[in-house]
This record gives structure tokens, sequence and C-alpha cells, in this order.
């Protein structure tokens, strides 16, 4: 998901939303990136998926889990990233943190024969971390093969082949649109420039954390409603 103009102010608001993601999973190899790009450190005689009992392994990890990430990933160990720590050839040692795996089921499809998995699961999640710790519950080393997201809260992609073709342009959408399950209200133009200088506004929606301030079809603001009043806490205009 990408945002272009002012409409990037809500990347925040957006990427706070659980994820869902579709991943394959290569048994019996394992690298220092948790997939196919890093450096080879662990391989072994992989598993048949097809004599593995997914439906007893799959359900140990759903739910409130603690995972560890990645040491190639982007957060920060004493104001370094962890990955420019591993290219400076550094033992990474991140600590376990909390994350909760909403759903995770095996789909019928595969991807170079590896089995393809469809996870639901809260913002902080690594699946190349799960890929890991479901190889090691399997006896494997492992790490992911395939990577797509395809989903944060509400807002899907088409629904696409696990490669999408190259020519694949996803819809861009307007604020009003992308944001469609928000409460909204319309103005008028005094009240347009009112809101170019961060005014509340009296509105008619009940209270609400998630409000939009429209002129038509075009977003103006976003904010909070509180007592009839709208209180904007991110602009989409310009502001004098």
């Amino acid at each position: 998901m990408c945002a272009v103009g002012k409409a990037t102010r809500l990347l925040n608001e957006v990427e706070a939303r659980e994820k869902e993601y579709l991943f394959a999973l290569r048994l019996g190899l394992e690298t220092d990136s948790l997939d196919l790009q890093g450096v080879v450190v662990r391989t072994a005689l992989a598993p048949d998926p097809a004599s593995i009992d997914w439906d007893a392994l799959l359900p140990r990890f759903v739910g409130d889990i603690s995972q560890v990430p990645p040491a190639v990933s982007a957060l920060r160990v004493d104001g370094v990233r962890a990955y420019e720590l591993v290219r400076q050839g550094k033992t990474v040692e991140l600590p376990s943190r909390p994350v909760t795996i909403h759903s995770l089921e095996m789909l019928p499809e595969s991807h170079e024969g590896d089995p393809v998995f469809r996870l639901r699961c809260s913002k902080g999640t690594y699946v190349r971390s799960l890929a890991r710790d479901l190889g090691e519950a399997l006896g494997s080393p492992a790490c992911v093969s395939l990577l797509r997201r395809t989903a944060i809260g509400p807002w899907r992609v088409p629904d696409q082949p696990l490669l999408p073709d190259e020519d694949f342009e996803p819809p861009l959408l307007p604020v009003a649109a992308f944001l469609s399950g928000w409460p909204r209200f319309q103005i008028g133009e005094s009240d347009r420039q009112a809101l170019r200088t961060g005014k509340s506004l009296t509105c008619p929606l009940s209270d609400t954390d998630q409000a939009l301030a429209l002129d038509g079809d075009e977003a103006l603001a976003a904010g909070r409603v509180a007592a009839g009043i709208f209180r904007p806490s991110l602009l989409l205009i310009d502001a004098q």
C-alpha cells in the first residue's frame, strides 16, 4: 500500500491496523534474513509437506504469542538498524516481543513445491520469524520463499495470482473512498477556510475518534468528534 500527496499523512493510522499475508514456506533451508535473499546459514533434508499434520501444527501459532524478530530487520539496536549490524558481520540478538496471530491457514496452492499459507496478524508481526518457528516445530530449518501482503484492516488488494502479472496496477482511491467506513459530514466554503487555520467546527456526528470533513467528494480533514464539535487532527488541504 502506498499514498500520494497529503494522503501520506494517514499512513501511520493505516499501518496500525491488522495485516493479512500470503506466504510460502521453504523447508530444509534457513538464511540469515529468513527469506531467499539472504545468506544460507543452515540446510537439512526437508520433510515432505504432504506428510505433515498441518491441522495439528498451525493452531499452536494462533493467538497471543512471543516472537523473536529476524536479525535482518529495520529494528534498532543501540540506535543502529539491525540489518546494518548484520552487514558489518556482527551477531545480532533481538529480544522476543508479543504479537497476535488472528488466523493461520494452509491454502490448496503451492509455490515451487512449497506449501502456501494465509496469515492475519497484528502490527509488528514478522512473517519470516513465523516461518522459522514453524520449521523449528517440525525439526527443520525454514524460511519464506514468497511473501505478499494482501490486506491491511478492511482494505484489500484485488485477488491476483501469487505472482501477479508485471502489468498489474493496484487501484488508486481518493481518501473519502479509502476510508469509506469513517463517519463524515459536509462543510461549506467558510468552514473550509476555518479548517485551513486548524479551527474546530460544529458538526452533526455522534462522538467518534475517526471522522472526515468533506467538501463534496473531497476529504479536507480527519479528526475526532466530541459533543458535536469536530476537532481536526490531520489536514488534507494546505494550511494558511
